[in-house]
């Protein structure tokens, strides 16, 4: 996960920030651990930044819960896909 500043005020503050999520998955056959299919998801999901601390938490949670959710609805797909070409 990292966090980058996009927008920003004239005194260089930000004011606005990216959260990127990636992760990698393996589906492994059970037993043996041979690997069935692999691969990876991304997402990005922005927040801004106020005078309220308190609203900057609970911002950045939220932006970290909307790119876990991409991110995991993502390798869902990817699943789904390998299982309705795989036989039986």
């Amino acid at each position: 996960q990292t966090k980058e500043g996009v927008a920003f005020r004239s005194d260089e503050q930000a004011t606005r920030f990216n959260m990127t999520l990636e992760a990698r998955f393996a589906l492994r056959e059970f037993g043996g651990g041979a690997i069935i299919t692999q691969g990876s998801g991304r997402s990005v999901a922005a927040f801004n930044i106020v005078r309220s601390e308190f609203a900057n938490i609970t911002a950045e949670a939220d932006a970290q819960r909307r790119a876990a959710r991409q991110v995991a609805d993502n390798i869902a797909l990817r699943l789904g896909v390998h299982f309705a070409g795989s036989p039986g």
